[in-house]
Parts: C-alpha cells; structure tokens; sequence
C-alpha cells in the first residue's frame, strides 16, 4: 500500500529513514535535538514505595515506584506478607484482596484510590468474568470518594502465581488536582 504524504515528512515507515515533522505542521512540538537525549519528566529521582502490609519481593521487584507526580503499583494478587495465598479458589475474595492491597500501597504514598488513574487485571482463564467485575467495582466503590472509576483493562492469561486467580497493578497520579 503506498500512502502519500507531503515531502520532507515521512520518506517510509521504517525507523533509520523517519525524518523530523516540520515545525511549522506540529507547533506545539518542539524540534527534536539528536544531540543529547530528552529527560523524562521525573522531577527528580524514583522513590520507591512500600506498605508493610502488602507483600514484598524483594530483588525482584518494587511494590511500587514513584517518578515524579506519578505512582506505579506492582500487580497485586491475594498473597500476604508471609508469602501466603489468601482465599484459595474464591475468586471474589482475592479481587477484595487485591484492591485492599493496592489502597494499602496508596495510603503509603500518600494518596488515596481516587488517585488510580488506571488498572491493569489479568483474570486467569476460565474464571467467571461476572463474578470479577462485581467484587472489583464494589471494592472500588467502597473505596473511592469521587463517582468515576478508573480505566481499566482486563485480560484473561494462562498462568498466574499457583492459587492465585487474578492480579491487579495500578498507575497513579500524585500531582495537583
């Protein structure tokens, strides 16, 4: 399929011959230096957030990590601080689980649940999707002082942590509201 697109833009679609958008097309983008990279918006150094209540894995990953105005949460499933899964085979218990954990990790961030912007469900196959959505929106629900829920994306896997039948990871903004 050939596309047309004015000269000077785009020459093809693979990445060593991509030229720069002329500012004059996009002027709220500023020019591109190939010189030295773009820092991320941070706002300084990652912090690392943890909850005492919320299982740690240690040299494998973060609970969550702060970079700027921004929080990202670990997925979280129903297995406790002593390494245990909770709520073996009852779906709606581990949700609960899970979104307890994800405002155990908020409140030691310093926020709240209506700052979850988004969540990310994985859903182990076969498990009634019914049964999730119900204890998830009721979890948040409890939880949350504002009437909007997060966005979200929920995906069945294959495999998931033995026993446990569904994991929950969040992103947050900390910024100004």
């Amino acid at each position: 399929m050939d596309v047309s697109v004015p000269r000077g833009w785009i020459r093809s679609l693979r990445p060593t011959s991509i030229r720069q958008i002329p500012a004059s097309a996009a002027p709220h983008l500023a020019p591109v230096s190939r010189s030295a990279p773009t820092p991320l918006p941070t706002r300084g150094r990652r912090q690392y957030v943890e909850s005492k209540f919320a299982r740690r894995t240690s040299r494998v990953f973060a609970q969550s990590v702060r970079a700027g105005d921004w929080l990202f949460i670990a997925g979280q499933d129903a297995v406790d601080v002593a390494q245990q899964t909770l709520f073996v085979g009852d779906l709606r218990a581990q949700t609960d689980q899970c979104v307890r954990q994800l405002q155990f990790i908020m409140e030691a961030a310093g926020g709240t649940m209506d700052d979850i912007v988004k969540t990310t469900v994985y859903l182990l196959d076969g498990q009634d999707r019914s049964v999730f959505l119900d204890a998830y929106g009721e979890q948040f629900r409890r939880r949350l002082r504002s009437p909007w829920m997060p966005a979200g994306l929920t995906m069945t896997v294959d495999a998931l942590r033995p026993d446990c039948l569904v994991e929950i990871d969040a992103m947050a903004w900390l910024g100004a509201r």
